[in-house]
C-alpha cells in the first residue's frame, strides 16, 4: 500500500538567529510526532497487529511500471517506499539529529555574527551610554568625598537626627573600597570615551 509523504521542516536555507530556531522547533516537533507514531506503532504490535513489513519484489515491480507510465511525474501519494514504516521512523529520525547537529553549529555562527552587527549598529548610542555611566560614577565619587568632608566637625561620629546617618553618614563609599573608578577612568580614557577635561569637571560638585 502507498504511503503519505510528507514534506520536511526545512522549507528553505535559514540563516539568521530567528530562521536556524524556528527551524529546529520545527524538526523538533517533527521528531516528537515520528516518536509518537513509532511508540502507537510498538503498542499495536503488542496488541497483536501485524508489523510493517517492506515492500515484496511484486510491490516494487508495480511501482516502476507505475513511475513508467507517468512519464516520472507520479504523485508523491503513489511513490511507495522499499522499506517498512518502522524503517523510516528509525532513518528519519536519525537525519533529524544529523541535521540539528549542524543547525546548532550554524546557530553559533549566525549568534556571533548579528552580534558583531549589533556592536556596529549600535556603536554612537552605546559609547554615549557609557559615556554618561563612568561621568556620573565620577561625579557620586566626589560628591561622597564633598558628604566626608562635611562630616569633619563631628569627626564621623553618628548623630540621632542626622538625615540618612547610617549610609552617606557612615563615612562607607557605594562606590566600594579603596579607588572603584580607576579601572573605568582608565578605560574609558583609552577608549575614547571621555576626556580628561570632562573627568574634572564631572569631579567639580563645589
Amino acid at each position: 500500500m502507498a504511503t503519505k509523504q510528507t514534506n520536511g521542516p526545512i522549507a528553505h536555507h535559514p540563516t539568521t538567529v530567528a530562521e536556524i530556531r524556528q527551524t529546529r522547533l520545527a524538526l523538533y516537533e517533527r521528531s516528537r510526532a515520528l516518536q509518537d507514531e513509532g511508540a502507537a506503532s510498538w503498542k499495536a504490535m503488542q496488541a497483536g497487529a501485524p508489523p510493517s513489513r517492506p515492500l515484496s519484489d511484486h510491490d516494487r515491480r508495480v511501482n516502476a511500471h507505475i513511475q513508467q507510465l507517468m512519464n516520472g511525474s507520479t504523485p508523491s501519494h503513489l511513490l511507495v517506499p522499499a522499506v517498512s514504516r518502522d524503517e523510516q521512523i528509525r532513518a528519519e529520525l536519525d537525519a533529524i539529529a544529523y541535521v540539528d547537529r549542524e543547525l546548532g553549529r550554524q546557530l553559533e555562527d549566525a549568534q556571533h555574527h548579528e552580534t558583531e552587527q549589533w556592536v556596529v549598529d549600535h556603536a554612537t548610542e552605546w559609547r554615549a551610554l557609557c559615556r554618561e555611566i563612568v561621568l556620573a560614577g565620577v561625579r557620586l565619587e566626589a560628591l561622597e568625598e564633598r558628604a566626608r568632608d562635611t562630616l569633619k566637625p563631628i569627626d564621623g561620629r553618628w548623630v540621632k537626627g542626622l538625615a540618612m546617618g547610617s549610609t552617606i553618614g557612615s563615612g562607607l563609599s557605594l562606590l566600594g573600597i579603596g579607588d572603584p573608578l580607576q579601572e573605568l577612568r582608565t578605560g574609558a580614557l583609552k577608549e575614547g570615551i571621555v576626556t580628561n577635561s570632562e573627568l574634572k569637571k564631572a569631579q567639580n560638585v563645589t
